[in-house]
């Protein structure tokens, strides 16, 4: 199967995004939602991505030191970006090629990773 994916590199971070963890990047730094449990959620049924795909990706991002969010167990924290994840949002150009591009590539049946 042909995957198509827009790679955000970041030289300073060493970071590189797929094209569905750009969403989530960037829609963390509208920050339109506080928790990671309702983000998931509205981010879900906003881009049909599916809620534990989200999750995983989340878990990543936070792995990657991109995005900072309460897990089980945890101190309560807001779901943010850390500076590192704020760096990679000012690299995309615009959000809505990132939404159209989305659009575009699943309506031809590719995958996005």
């Amino acid at each position: 199967m042909q995957v198509l994916t827009t790679i955000v590199n970041s030289k300073s971070s060493g970071i590189s995004l797929s094209e569905k963890k750009l969403v989530l990047v960037y829609e963390i730094g509208l920050h339109l939602i506080p928790t990671a449990t309702e983000f998931v959620s509205y981010v879900a049924a906003k881009h049909g991505f599916s809620e534990s795909g989200v999750w995983y990706m989340l878990k990543s991002l936070k792995r990657a030191g991109v995005v900072d969010f309460t897990e089980k167990g945890e101190e309560q924290r807001p779901l943010t970006l850390t500076d590192t994840g704020m760096a990679l949002m000012r690299t995309v150009p615009r959000y809505s090629r990132v939404s159209s591009v989305q659009s575009v590539s699943s309506s031809r049946g590719f995958s996005l990773s």
